[in-house]
């Protein structure tokens, strides 16, 4: 057994809890978690989230076909469970080699729990005849130039190269070229359910998460280059160590020499900063702090920075369509939708709306119908879908 992903991880230590991995795989992931006390916490923090009545009978009260009831007419899987935490199958990366039906199995058994406590999310139901997925009604990616114009970079007509900026429809991307000495700056607005690319002139690269707007002078000159940022995006800086690359955010400012980092800022009061490789500085108005490697640092509405270690699984998904939540309320499964979909989200005012949390995630190259059909298949709640709006009751 190989090294494991962030997934595969949640779903060994699923199927081990619940004594239905297979012998060779519960070997190796023991000798696993012997050479690696990491690995081993991890799955003593995980065994912590049950209780021990559960897991010495390895969740045998999960077997009870009036389980199953409410969950008709889902057919039922091969008896191992799924935990609280499990992704949904529909946004699994690709399985190694050999492991493939344990994965496929371990998803598929998240609707047992859901419908036993009602409290987090199910996988994706297999795709029989649904619709293509949704797309925003009459917002497209627009480029404004220096002078005021606006250009849909939506329309297949659309080829353009001034200001030093050309639009390379074949990757979908802008590149920026323009020559130092020449002057401006240009707005790139990426609207709800789309992801775009940008390079810059310096050679930076820049992918762009839907219902964001990125400012960006033509070109660099002196010795910074800066950008501004109302959204979300992932950048990799080209190395310049004589020019320092700065993102301005509402609530703070994020200074780097070449590096590569994921930069949120779709929370009006918090700016979270995930960081690849290299170092940066985040500075608020009243802190600054150097970031390193495999940590992410979230801005708190008193301009504080509070660090933790990333889960790139959960923090860069969206560039791959995905997007992982857990332990989230209506509220934030309410803005996913609409910015990944372009649509908007209508929850009908009911108070034990507020108490649900879901753990599970969106593929956004689905149709939301897939997802709100999981959603209402595992809680009290009822959706209706009208052109450019969803009602959730």
């Amino acid at each position: 057994m190989g090294k494991l992903t962030e997934e595969e991880i949640e779903i060994y230590f699923t199927l081990k809890l619940s004594n239905a991995l297979p012998d060779r795989e519960l070997n190796s992931l023991n000798e696993m978690m012997e050479d690696d006390p990491a690995l081993k916490a991890r799955w003593e923090e995980f065994c912590s989230r049950y209780a021990h009545e559960d897991i010495d009978s390895h969740f045998v009260r999960l077997h009870d076909d009036r389980l199953w009831e409410p969950l008709a007419p889902i057919e039922r899987p091969a008896p191992v469970i799924e935990r609280k935490r499990q992704r949904p199958l529909s946004i699994l990366a690709s399985p190694k080699s050999g492991i493939a039906a344990l994965l496929a199995a371990a998803a598929l058994l998240a609707i047992i729990l859901l419908a036993y406590k009602g409290n987090y999310f199910a996988p994706a139901k297999p795709k029989l005849a649904v619709n293509a997925p949704a797309q925003p009604s009459g917002k497209n990616t627009r480029l404004v130039l220096p002078d005021g114009r606006s250009i849909n970079l939506d329309d297949e007509r659309t080829h353009f190269s001034q200001y030093g900026i050309q639009f390379d429809r074949s990757r979908g991307a802008l590149l920026v070229k323009a020559p130092a000495e020449m002057n401006g700056t240009g707005q790139l607005i990426v609207p709800p359910g789309k992801i775009f690319s940008l390079q810059l002139n310096d050679g930076s690269d820049i992918q762009i998460n839907a219902n964001t707007t990125i400012s960006l002078p033509l070109a660099f000159s002196g010795s910074k280059r800066e950008i501004w940022i109302n959204g979300e995006a992932y950048i990799n800086v080209a190395k310049d160590p004589g020019r320092m690359f700065m993102v301005h955010t509402r609530n703070g400012d994020i200074q780097v020499l070449g590096t590569a980092f994921n930069v949120n800022t779709y929370d009006n009061n918090h700016t979270r900063v995930a960081l690849v490789s290299g170092a940066v500085n985040i500075q608020t108005a009243k802190q600054k702090m150097l970031l390193k490697a495999g940590t992410t640092a979230t801005t708190t509405s008193n301009d504080e920075i509070v660090v933790h270690n990333t889960n790139q699984g959960t923090e860069l998904s969206w560039k791959e369509g995905r997007y992982f939540f857990q332990n989230a309320g209506i509220a934030e499964i309410k803005a996913v939708l609409e910015r990944w979909y372009g649509v908007s989200v209508v929850v009908n005012n009911n108070p034990s709306l507020v108490d649900l949390r879901f753990t599970g995630g969106v593929n956004k190259d689905e149709d939301i119908k897939i997802f709100l059909d999981n959603l209402s298949a595992v809680t009290q709640l009822t959706y209706q879908v009208h052109p450019g709006q969803v009602i959730l009751n």
